[in-house]
This record gives C-alpha cells, structure tokens and sequence, in this order.
C-alpha cells in the first residue's frame, strides 16, 4: 500500500532497534557487532544454499523483481524464484 511503501515516518521513532540482535540457542536475543550479526548472516544464507526458493509478491516493482531475482540466483544459488 501507498503507506508503507512511501510512510517513512518509521524511520525516526524512537523505539526503533538501532543495533543488530543475535538469537541465542535459549532463544533470547543479544545485541552484537555489525560484523558478528553480518557474519552469522552469512553462515545462515551459506548453509540454505541450494536448498532455498524466494517467493516475491506480485505489486513489486520491475526494479525490486529483478533486485530479489538476483539475489536469489547469486546469494543463495538458487532459480527457484517465483513472482505471484
């Protein structure tokens, strides 16, 4: 919807998470690095490669579509990409 794709309004509240959350085994969440939250991320979208489908909305723009179309092949080593 027009809202939330242009309502930036978000972006200056004040209970936003300005720093990045790990989830511990026990499933509560710790604050970490830029790097560490990165590199766990990177493990994660590592260990899903090949095993993974992206399903994208259909009211994304042709720019989005090809944005998580790339992703999908490069990142996670995948073609199974659908738009519907």
């Amino acid at each position: 919807c027009d809202k939330g794709r242009w309502a930036f309004q978000y972006a200056t509240v004040g209970d936003r998470i300005t720093t990045p959350l790990l989830r511990e085994d026990d499933g509560t969440m710790r604050p970490a690095s830029w790097s560490e939250a990165l590199a766990v991320a990177g493990a994660g979208l590592a260990a899903a490669s090949g095993r993974s489908g992206v399903l994208v909305g259909g009211r994304t723009t042709v720019e989005e579509a090809y944005a998580y179309a790339k992703f999908a092949r490069i990142v996670l080593g995948t073609n199974d990409i659908d738009f519907r």
